[in-house]
């Protein structure tokens, strides 16, 4: 009975131990900018997704789904890129890591104009 206990005790502290996963499925992009940006989103298995986003346009890099068969996985979001043509300041490209707690269907992230340059929130 003691043993029996102890495998309880075990398992149920190695379960709470687990953390909690923290990613977003796809991610929405909405360019506030003047001008069009190139935008890159890379996926946690290193895939990439590209578009063109007019300025004012908002753009959904949607789920992305591995199929092993019997079973479906997400393949989380990493991170995207944003780059423009500045003229003479030459081209600017910021990269954006996805950072959520918990798991989120679409998080959205809007890149907005900075004297000089721009900014993503």
């Amino acid at each position: 009975m003691n043993h029996l206990l102890a495998f309880l005790v075990i398992c149920v502290g190695v379960t709470s131990a687990l953390p909690s996963p923290n990613y977003a499925k796809c991610v929405e992009v909405e360019n506030q900018m003047s001008h069009s940006i190139h935008t890159v989103v890379t996926y946690q298995n290193q895939m990439t997704i590209t578009a063109d986003i007019a300025a004012g346009a908002v753009h959904v890099f949607s789920e992305q789904v591995l199929d092993h068969g019997s079973y479906r996985t997400v393949i989380p979001v990493e991170s995207f890129k944003v780059s423009f043509d500045r003229g003479h300041a030459g081209l600017l490209e910021l990269t954006h890591p996805i950072q959520v707690t918990g798991v989120h269907n679409c998080v959205r992230r809007v890149v907005k104009p900075l004297p000089g340059g721009a900014t993503i929130e």
